[in-house]
């Protein structure tokens, strides 16, 4: 009676064991397999934000060549505008001489008549 006794713990003992190691392995193939999960996972969110990072960057650079294109087409457009502004200017000048020297005459004749 004893021996089966001892024969039956070691068979329970024993599928313990066995259940034991068989949780474990799968334990491991759940770890293994959740990793590999991660890592894709991470690949993914990765490749991603690189997408995006790319699509802004390009985004960005296609704005800010349109700004300096606006800015260089605005700066000439001031460059020509200060140029007739001073021709502007300069024919006003030579106005102003041209009525300074008529007064000048007009003075003169005025005086001239006066004296005579």
């Amino acid at each position: 009676l004893l021996v089966r006794v001892n024969k039956s713990q070691e068979s329970v003992v024993q599928k313990m064991e066995t259940s034991s190691e068989a949780a474990s392995r799968r334990s491991m193939q759940t770890e293994a397999l959740i990793g590999t999960k991660l890592e894709e996972m991470a690949t993914s969110v990765a490749k991603s934000c690189n997408d995006a990072v790319g699509k802004v960057s390009k985004s960005t650079h296609g704005d800010l060549e349109a700004v300096k294109g606006h800015c260089a087409a605005t700066s000439e457009v001031l460059e020509r505008g200060m140029a007739a502004q001073e021709e502007r200017m300069a024919d006003v000048r030579r106005q102003n001489m041209m009525i300074m020297d008529m007064l000048t005459g007009t003075q003169e004749r005025v005086m001239q008549t006066a004296d005579n």
